[in-house]
Formats: C-alpha cells, sequence, structure tokens
C-alpha cells in the first residue's frame, strides 16, 4: 500500500511537470517576435551572386554603382564591390581589403573594381543600434 501511494504521488508529479511545460512552450509561442530575438545580432552581411557581365559579349567599363535602402533611425548600410575575369571570383580582391563605395559615386577608382572584367559582386554590411530597427537593402545596380 505504501508503494502504490509513492507512484501515485510520482505520477501527479509527472503529469503536474508536462502540463506545467506545455503552458511555458505555449506561452512562448504567444510572444511577440521582437521578444523572442531580443538576443538577435546588431549586425549582418549580404554577399551578392557573381554577375557575369560579359554575357551580352563585352566587358563592362564600370561608372557608378547605386542602391535603394530603407533605413529606420539608428541604422547603416554600407556597400563594397569587386570585378574579375574569373566566373568565381578566383583573383579577386578579398572583402576585408575592399574600401566601402558611396552610392552615385564612380566605383572604378576602388582599388578593387577594374575596368574591362566581366564578373562583379557586391557585399552589403548592415548595422543597427536597436534589434527591433534593422535597414532593408531594396536593390543594387551598375
Amino acid at each position: 500500500m505504501f508503494s502504490n501511494k509513492i507512484k501515485n504521488n510520482r505520477s501527479k508529479y509527472i503529469k503536474l511537470f508536462f502540463i506545467l511545460s506545455f503552458f511555458v512552450f505555449s506561452f512562448l509561442l504567444l510572444l511577440p517576435a521582437n521578444q523572442v530575438q531580443a538576443a538577435a545580432s546588431a549586425e549582418g552581411a549580404f554577399t551578392s551572386q557573381i554577375k557575369d557581365l560579359g554575357s551580352l559579349g563585352y566587358a563592362k567599363d564600370f561608372g557608378t554603382m547605386t542602391w535603394s535602402e530603407t533605413l529606420p533611425s539608428n541604422t547603416i548600410v554600407t556597400m563594397k564591390v569587386r570585378t574579375s575575369d574569373s566566373a568565381t571570383m578566383v583573383g579577386a580582391t578579398a572583402w576585408g581589403d575592399c574600401d566601402a563605395v558611396t552610392k552615385g559615386a564612380d566605383i572604378t577608382s576602388n582599388s578593387c573594381v577594374t575596368d574591362g572584367h566581366r564578373y562583379v559582386q557586391y557585399q552589403s554590411a548592415f548595422s543597427t543600434d536597436d534589434s527591433d530597427y534593422v535597414p532593408v537593402l531594396n536593390y543594387a545596380k551598375f
């Protein structure tokens, strides 16, 4: 009889544990995304696909690069661009050695860009002081 009481109490505690676990899990699912993601990084980067500008039968003489971004308060987008004669960007300057470019400015003066190269790639870096607000890159073009 004493052993049955222990088994009954243990099964009650196990049931209670599962019930409480269910409610805690359900509560977490109901939290707004910004509360769940409070520990999200304040920085990120996007590297574009490699663009083949010579597929039309000629290489590109680069001029300006422009882009559209949405910048809430305390957010930043910086852009870098590099070129290569290789479809895999072999021989292209490493991103860490490339300078950021200015929107609408001539990019040929950038040490990572060479007129006449067939392939181009850009990298955008995003940062924010408040993870509730993030910058968005809408498009980039050459």
